[in-house]
Formats: structure tokens, sequence, C-alpha cells
């Protein structure tokens, strides 16, 4: 071990190779998240009421019925220009808390599992190119 803390080449090597593992980790946590998040969630139809502009971001407000019938208002984030009022917007509701909502689009969905992959690709290559130029080595 001394060895690794003493050669900065194997150093950065095994740094780099824990940020992989980290965005792994990271990506298969937010998919299994997002998986149980929809498997336990009811699709449902809102409309949009009212949409704000704030400071760059969006939010529309909501109406739509639960699986009681109960009338549900509330709000989520939007992408800018892209709904207009009176339209109808699709919502994963959480059966267990009605309060957590996301839209029903695959960007809201999986962004966050992909960016933890994006990051395990990325750091990967920026490792081949440090071995490639010698800045890296492997460590054992």
């Amino acid at each position: 071990m001394d060895e690794i803390l003493h050669d900065q080449a194997k150093l950065i090597f095994v740094v780099t190779a824990c940020l992989v593992l980290f965005n792994l980790v990271m990506a298969v946590v937010c998919f299994l998240y997002t998986k149980e998040f929809i498997a336990h969630s009811t699709l449902v139809k809102a409309k949009i009421t009212n949409i704000e502009t704030k400071n760059g971001s969006t939010t529309a407000h909501l109406s739509f019925k639960d699986s009681t019938g109960q009338a549900v208002h509330t709000s989520v984030m939007i992408p800018q220009n892209k709904y207009t009022q009176d339209s109808e917007i699709e919502l994963l509701v959480r059966n267990d808390n009605p309060a957590k909502i996301k839209l029903n689009t695959f960007i809201t969905l999986w962004i966050l599992p992909l960016a933890g992959l994006q990051g395990a690709v990325v750091v990967t290559v920026v490792i081949a190119i440090f071995v490639h130029m010698h800045i890296a080595k492997w460590p054992f």
C-alpha cells in the first residue's frame, strides 16, 4: 500500500478508478430508486391550470383526481415553452405518498442513472488516456 501512496502514477490510477466505481454505484442506486418509484406509482393525467416562470425556471400548477377521486392541486417544474395552460400532462404519483410526483418523461425519470453511467464512461476513458500517456499505471 505504501508503494501506491508514494508512486504518483499508481495513485492517479487508483483515484480515477475510485471515481469510476463511485459513478457506477450512483448509477445503480438511482436506477433502482427510479425503478421502485415507477413500480409503486400510478399514471394520472393532470390539467395545467397555470404556468409561472421565475428566475429562468417554469412551474406548472396542476389539478387531477387521485385514486380515491379526491381533487389534488400541486405544482411541478416543467421544461420552458413545452406545455401550455389548460393542456394535459402525464404524471407518476407515488401510491403511498401522493406528494411525490414526477413528470412521466424519459429524461425526468432516467437522467440521474444516465448521468452516473456517463460519468463512469468518461472517467474510464480518462484512465485509458492516462495509462497510454504513462501519467497513470496499473498499481498491482
